[in-house]
C-alpha cells in the first residue's frame, strides 16, 4: 500500500541532459578517473567550472565608452571585480611585475575615474588611500581593498557629501575659510618657505621624496591622506620652481574637505575618542599616564590634520601630576573641546569667521602687551642670561622660573604651551629651551584667539 505521506516528485527539465554531458566527460577520462571517490573529484572540479563559466557568459561586461558608464551602477561584489581586472591588467604589462611607477599608477586612476565616472574631486578618494614608496613606486597588488573602499564609500555617501558641500558653499565664502588653522594666504607662505628651506630642487625620484617629506613638515600639519593627495599633483621632474605647484595646494585640500572626500573627526567625542586612541597606543605599560612630550608626538601620530602649534595649545588642558604626568583619559575630554575647532572643517569655519575679526584687532598681535620682536627678545635674554654656560639647555624648573620673572600675568594654562615646546636633551634631564624661543608667541596668539572666540559664544 502506497505510504499517505508520498510525494510526487518531478525530475527538473535539463537534469538528464546535465547528468549525460557529465557522463560523456567522465567517459574521456577513462585511465585517469577508474574509481568511485576519483569520478566524485572530477565531478566536483566539472560542475566549479560550469558555475564558473556560465557566471562569466551572464556578467556584465565593463564598459570602455565612457557615455555607457553610469556613475558606480554596479553592485559591490562587481565593482570589486572591475577594480581586480584594472588592477591585474596593468600588473601584466608590467611584465608581471606589481611593483610600478608612480606615474602608471595615474593611468590605473584613470581607468577607474571613466569606468566608474567619478568626478575629479571624487578621484581624489582613490589616491588618498595610495602613498607611494620612497622610490617613487606603488605595489599595485596592495592597493585593491584600499581602491575598494574608497568606492564603497563615495557610494554610500554620494548625496549627504553633495548636499553637505551645497550647504557650506552657501554658509562661508570660500575665500575665507580656513584649513589647519590657515588662511590661505598664510598655508601658501608657510610652504613656501618649507620648500626653500629643504631645498627641493632635485629632479625626478629623489625630488618627489624630498616633497612628500615638506609636506609632512609638522607646521603644516598634512595627514597621510591630504599628502598622498597632493603627490598625485605634484609632476615627475620636481624643479626649483614650485610655485605652480604652491598655487594649488589650498584650493586642492579645500575641495576635498569641502565636498567629504577626506574627513576628520567631526564632534567632540569623535575627536576625543581619536586623542585617547592614539595616546593608548604609546601608553606601554597600561598606567594611564603619560609625560606632555608623549602626549604631544603621539597627537602627531593620529593622523588628525593638527599642526605643531596647534597641538601645543591644546597641552594647555595637560595637568600634571607631582611626577610630571598627564592623565590622557581626562586630557582627551577636556582637549576635545578646543581640538574639535582644530581638526574638524566644519568647526574650523566657525574659528575662521571670529579669526578674520580678531585679526584685524591690534589685540592679536600682542602678547602680555608686547609685540613679536620684543616679546621674543625679552624671553630670549632672559634665558640666555640663565644659561651662563651658552649651552642652550637648562633644568625644567629654571626655565619655568625665567618663563614667570619675565612674564608676571602667565597663566597655568600658557605656561603649559610653552613647556610643550621644551626639547628634552639626549642623555640629560635638561630641556633645550630655543624651541620655546620661536614658537611661543605664534601659541599665545593662538591660544588667546581661542579663549577670545569662547569669550564671545
Amino acid at each position: 500500500m502506497a505510504s499517505k505521506f508520498a510525494k510526487t516528485l518531478q525530475i527538473p527539465s535539463e537534469f538528464p541532459e546535465t547528468m549525460r554531458e557529465f557522463a560523456r566527460e567522465v567517459v574521456r577520462q577513462q585511465g585517469k578517473v577508474e574509481t568511485r571517490e576519483g569520478i566524485i573529484h572530477f565531478g566536483v572540479s566539472y560542475f566549479q567550472s560550469r558555475i564558473e563559466k556560465r557566471a562569466k557568459d551572464t556578467e556584465e561586461p565593463i564598459p570602455t565608452d565612457a557615455s555607457v558608464a553610469a556613475y558606480m551602477k554596479y553592485s559591490d561584489e562587481r565593482i570589486y571585480e572591475i577594480l581586480r581586472e584594472i588592477v591585474q591588467k596593468a600588473i601584466q604589462q608590467n611584465n608581471n611585475n606589481a611593483r610600478v611607477p608612480y606615474d602608471l599608477l595615474k593611468k590605473v586612476m584613470c581607468q577607474i575615474k571613466e569606468i566608474l565616472n567619478l568626478s575629479p574631486i571624487e578621484l581624489n578618494a582613490f589616491y588618498a588611500q595610495v602613498a607611494e614608496d620612497e622610490d617613487a613606486t606603488v605595489d599595485l597588488s596592495e592597493i585593491l581593498p584600499l581602491t575598494f573602499k574608497a568606492a564603497k564609500y563615495l557610494r554610500s555617501s554620494k548625496n549627504e557629501r553633495e548636499l553637505r558641500a551645497q550647504n557650506l558653499e552657501k554658509k562661508y565664502q570660500l575665500q575665507d575659510m580656513m584649513l589647519h588653522g590657515m588662511f590661505h594666504d598664510e598655508m601658501d607662505s608657510i610652504l613656501r618657505d618649507i620648500l626653500h628651506r629643504n631645498e627641493v630642487v632635485k629632479a625626478g625620484v629623489l625630488g618627489r621624496k624630498h616633497l612628500k617629506a615638506c609636506l609632512r613638515d609638522e607646521d603644516l600639519g598634512f595627514s597621510t591622506a591630504e599628502v598622498n593627495v597632493l603627490m598625485a599633483e605634484a609632476t615627475n621632474d620636481v624643479s626649483d620652481d614650485m610655485s605652480d605647484f604652491i598655487s594649488i595646494c589650498y584650493t586642492k585640500l579645500q575641495d576635498v574637505f569641502l565636498h567629504g572626500i577626506i574627513e576628520f573627526p567631526s564632534e567632540r567625542e569623535a575627536v576625543s575618542d581619536s586623542l585617547y586612541n592614539a595616546f593608548i597606543n604609546v601608553d606601554e605599560d597600561g598606567s594611564g599616564l603619560l609625560p606632555t612630550s608623549e602626549l604631544v608626538k603621539a597627537s602627531r601620530d593620529a593622523d588628525v590634520g593638527l599642526t605643531k602649534v596647534q597641538i601645543v595649545v591644546l597641552m594647555a588642558e595637560a595637568e600634571e601630576n607631582s611626577q610630571g604626568l598627564v592623565n590622557f583619559e581626562k586630557y582627551a575630554t577636556r582637549a576635545a573641546l578646543m581640538g574639535v575647532f582644530f581638526i574638524s572643517f566644519e568647526y574650523q569655519q566657525q574659528l575662521a569667521q571670529f579669526s578674520r575679526k580678531f585679526r584685524a584687532t591690534s589685540a592679536y598681535y600682542r602678547v602680555f602687551d608686547l609685540d613679536q620682536p620684543a616679546f621674543e627678545d625679552t624671553l630670549s635674554t632672559a634665558l640666555e642670561t640663565t644659561d651662563a654656560d651658552q649651552r642652550g639647555v637648562l633644568d625644567r624648573d629654571e626655565i619655568v622660573e625665567v618663563i614667570q620673572s619675565s612674564f608676571g600675568d602667565i597663566t597655568i594654562r600658557q605656561m603649559r604651551c610653552l613647556l610643550a615646546f621644551a626639547v628634552r636633551s639626549s642623555n640629560s634631564l635638561e630641556y633645550e629651551y630655543h624651541s620655546i624661543i620661536r614658537n611661543a608667541f605664534q601659541a599665545l596668539q593662538r591660544l588667546q584667539e581661542y579663549d577670545s572666540m569662547i569669550a564671545e559664544m
